[in-house]
């Protein structure tokens, strides 16, 4: 049967029937049933933390100088309620935090979207990608590095590096 495209985009057949062109196929991916998996996970996860809920920046100064009588690295994951890479990076995080916590390393968070406050945190320290995790040592509100995304295999590197 042959069939030409009519001007609306409607296929013409060979009898003059008019057919509904096919759907196109989304260009975005949909994700895997294992990627939504982590996702509700991460989302709906209620575990007892060894990671550090900062509520402001007064708060941050009291953890860090905690950090730096302990002898302690503070790890600072700054992240956003929205943000699906952060979700999905979360109980890798508290693992980590739980793994680390006595051993010379401090984990802690900072929602960046939770108040006015921490957004304008966020913005002075200049937070442009999420999740960025800033390393900070001595008890100096200057980081000594600075890692971003999800890439854990990195940032247990980096902590390996100025631990101790």
């Amino acid at each position: 049967m042959a069939t030409a495209l009519s001007g609306r985009g409607s296929m013409v057949t060979r009898g003059g029937a008019l057919r509904a062109p096919a759907r196109a196929q989304s260009l975005t991916p949909r994700p895997t049933r294992a990627f939504v998996a982590r996702a509700e996970l991460a989302t709906n996860a209620k575990v007892d933390t060894a990671v550090v809920s900062l509520n402001d920046r007064d708060h941050f100064r009291t953890v860090l100088a905690e950090a730096h009588a302990a002898n302690e690295v503070l790890v600072v994951d700054y992240f956003t309620t929205w943000c699906g890479p952060c979700k999905l990076i979360a109980p890798a995080v508290e693992e980590m935090a739980a793994e680390l916590a006595g051993k010379g390393v401090r984990i802690a968070k900072v929602t960046c979207d939770a108040t006015p406050e921490n957004k304008r945190w966020a913005l002075d320290v200049q937070i442009r990608t999420l999740p960025t995790f800033r390393l900070y040592k001595g008890g100096v509100e200057e980081h000594v590095a600075v890692m971003t995304g999800t890439k854990m295999a990195a940032l247990r590197a980096i902590i390996e590096e100025h631990r101790g």
